[in-house]
């Protein structure tokens, strides 16, 4: 944990000359030394995405309604997720067809975490933001920017949406009408080329105002496990 240094100017009083530290601020015979922040690892990241979602049990299992789906495992990775990061990924172990087959593969503790990295190592390259990652990690890869493209819908249409990374129906209705609008294919997907038109639309509109990348979705449980992420990341 960072903590906060406060030493008495003893050097005047000692005749002890020197340099103070850059990060030091210097009030009268106080010197109160700033506290830097914490650096973490990527291993610091990997131990704390176990520990958050599965409490370092190899063998946790989780159904998630939403999705339709069961996350297996110390990092508790959704059957679907897994498949297509294998797919991605030929480096990484065969996970099996059947899913009796994937689930005891994801209940193999090495086999898990080597997913665990490879899924989570793709999202903090490219959100470049940890707990963002995290977001994307826990509601899927393009979730935080899809967030942001909501949020940036709502200023240009006050359509009201839940800015939680789901393009869902009412999201793609708005989608669409914004293709229509600038002349892009009407599919209602915040493809690259749709999402480039929004960020150019939005800055011109806004150009005095801030335009994050991606954002963690306030109105979805990403938000919660990125607290839970934070909280528990500070305590290593």
């Amino acid at each position: 944990m960072m903590k906060r240094h406060i030493a008495l100017g003893l050097a005047g009083m000692l005749g002890i000359s020197g340099i103070a530290d850059a990060q030091n601020e210097t009030r009268g015979n106080i010197s109160i030394k700033q506290p830097e922040e914490k650096k973490y690892s990527f291993e610091d990241y990997i131990e704390t995405i176990i520990k958050v979602e599965s409490g370092s049990n190899p063998r946790e299992e989780r159904y998630e309604p939403r999705l339709d789906d069961w996350s297996y495992g110390l990092g508790q990775i959704l059957t679907k997720t897994a498949k297509k990061a294998e797919a991605r990924y030929p480096e990484l172990p065969r996970l099996g067809e059947t899913p009796d087959e994937i689930r005891d593969s994801l209940w193999d503790a090495s086999i898990n975490r080597k997913y665990t990295e490879a899924i989570f190592r793709e999202d903090l390259d490219f959100y470049n933001d940890p707990f963002i990652a995290i977001a994307a990690y826990n509601g899927g890869h393009m979730t935080p920017r899809n967030a942001r493209s909501q949020q940036q819908l709502n200023d240009l249409y006050g359509s009201k949406l839940a800015v939680d990374g789901v393009i869902g129906r009412y999201s793609k209705e708005v989608v669409e009408k914004f293709q229509e609008e600038y002349k892009l294919e009407v599919d209602g997907v915040i493809g690259p080329i749709t999402h480039g038109k929004l960020q150019e639309v939005w800055k011109a509109k806004f150009p005095k105002r801030e335009n994050p990348f991606a954002i963690i979705p306030p109105d979805s449980s990403a938000s919660y496990h990125v607290q839970k992420f934070r909280i528990t990341l500070e305590m290593r």
